[in-house]
């Protein structure tokens, strides 16, 4: 069997404008969550809206951080509804 594609998002900045390593540690739940749907099997990727633009890797889960917005994660029009 195939393991699931798992993108967690999280579009909610954090005020503090902490780096990628110390929000990590100060979000827990953002490496609790992808650490729960890796251990059942999903391959996980983390997107983070943050002021850095960078990626780390923590036990085999990549965290992306960059400046996404709501507005630039539109939900993709669905394939019955395209002409």
């Amino acid at each position: 069997m195939t393991a699931a594609r798992v993108v967690q998002l999280c579009l909610l900045r954090d005020p503090a404008g902490r780096p990628p390593d110390e929000l990590l540690r100060a979000w827990r739940t953002l490496t609790l969550i992808a650490e729960a749907a890796a251990r059942a099997g999903s391959q996980v990727d983390v997107l983070q809206t943050s002021a850095h633009h960078d990626t780390r890797v923590r036990d085999g889960i990549p965290y992306h951080f960059g400046p996404w917005t709501a507005a630039a994660v539109r939900r993709p029009t669905p394939r019955w509804r395209r002409p």
